[in-house]
């Protein structure tokens, strides 16, 4: 029984390396048709361990290539450049009012900004700690729905500053105050 695992456990990674050197093969080509040699790419050459350079791999010519047209990977996949971070004295509160208006994503954690999803961006709640004091926040949310999520901020507590509205810019709009005085600008935009 053990030689017929060992022997599968052999297959295996053999299979496993096939489909590895030809995930390679197929990267190089795609690079090569995607980078043309106009495109000069700049890669740190790696040193093996007996001194001699290695060939860049697919993904350091892509990093490389991606860095030179201006691509950074200064924050997380599907972060945005800026990140709205709410410092509230009652975290659990906020986020339950954004989960009920918002329907935004994520678990509250202790010790660690609570990471909230709403529609495609990211908003940041920390307990303050004693470290940081509480600040309000003024934030714009696009929404499928201004109305229905105005009403919904409503229902959950906040204090009406302007009712659903057309503006003269295209966007219906409506203004609220959250109970820990963080202003929510909930707009749906509209073609002019």
């Amino acid at each position: 029984m053990k030689r017929q695992l060992r022997a599968r456990g052999k297959k295996t990674h053999a299979a496993s390396a096939l489909m590895s050197a030809h995930i390679d093969e197929l990267l190089d080509e795609a690079l090569k048709q995607t980078f043309p040699a106009s495109d000069a790419i700049a890669v740190d050459i790696e040193r093996a361990p007996d001194g001699q350079q290695t060939q860049p791999s697919p993904g350091q010519l892509r990093l490389a290539y991606l860095r030179r047209r201006g691509h950074s990977w200064l924050q997380p996949d599907g972060w945005h450049t800026v990140t709205p971070r709410i410092v509230t004295s009652d975290a659990a509160g906020l986020v339950g009012f954004l989960r009920a208006v918002f329907d935004a994503d994520g678990e509250l954690r202790c010790g660690a900004p609570t990471e909230l999803k709403i529609g495609d961006s990211f908003v940041m709640i920390s307990q303050g700690g004693g470290v940081r004091e509480a600040r309000p926040a003024f934030l714009y949310v696009y929404v499928k729905n201004a109305d229905e999520t105005y009403q919904r901020a409503m229902t959950a507590g906040a204090e009406s500053i302007e009712r659903p509205a057309d503006m003269p810019y295209g966007d219906r709009r409506a203004t609220v105050r959250d109970a820990w005085a963080n202003i929510w600008q909930i707009a749906t935009f509209r073609r002019r």
